[in-house]
């Protein structure tokens, strides 16, 4: 907010001689955080159901946006631990073929040491 400003206005509503944020509660307190003497916002008239509503539908969206940070946020270590699995898969295979091969092999005496059918 310090270096582009604070986009969309905050909402609040008059609540008897004084005003209540209604949207944009943490843009507000960041504002406030900076020492800012003005904020941009809108009024609206709200009842105090109206004014209920604003605020969890904000909050909603704001999960769903947090949600998706949160998603993104983690997608590479999930392809690397994807990678990782396959990676292992790959390795536990390739021991199972080369295990169901050494069956294969004709049993000798100095060799039943290492390979165990």
């Amino acid at each position: 907010m310090d270096r582009s400003g604070l986009l969309p206005p905050i909402r609040v509503r008059r609540k008897s001689k004084r005003f209540e944020v209604v949207a944009g509660e943490r843009r507000f307190r960041a504002a406030k955080l900076l020492q800012w003497s003005t904020i941009a916002c809108r009024v609206a008239e709200l009842s105090d159901l109206d004014a209920d509503v604003n605020k969890l539908v904000e909050n909603e969206q704001r999960a769903e946006i947090q949600k998706l940070v949160a998603e993104e946020s983690i997608r590479p270590t999930y392809l690397r631990s994807l990678k990782a699995v396959a990676d292992e898969s790959k390795r536990v295979e390739l021991a199972a073929q080369v295990a169901k091969e050494s069956r294969r092999l004709p049993h000798s005496p100095q060799y039943d040491s290492v390979i165990k059918p």
